[in-house]
């Protein structure tokens, strides 16, 4: 298994709101992070990256309920460059 590195990226989040009706389609709002360091493991976010990455985008861009009533999806990640490796062991 190898360790995680951490990485510069632009990450575009997918956002989705509750509908407030059932018989409303859920509204969608885009959320673009530019040049943002996170941990990657073969150049995929790890989950408790994810998790703190959605908790981020909510305190800054949505800031309104309850977080756990909305869905986050990374739509698009691209790699802008490597910062450096990690100096201790990680576990999972």
């Amino acid at each position: 298994m190898t360790n995680p590195d951490i990485y510069c990226v632009n990450l575009t989040v997918k956002v989705i709101f509750p509908s407030k009706t059932k018989y409303k389609a859920p509204e969608t709002r885009k959320v673009y992070l530019d040049r943002i360091p996170v941990l990657l493991l073969d150049n995929e976010l790890i989950h408790a990256e994810k998790e703190k990455l959605y908790k981020k985008v909510f305190d800054e861009y949505i800031h309104k309920g309850d977080f756990s009533k909305y869905k986050f999806v990374i739509d698009n990640m691209e790699i802008v460059k490597f910062l450096s490796k990690i100096c201790y062991e990680y576990t999972f």
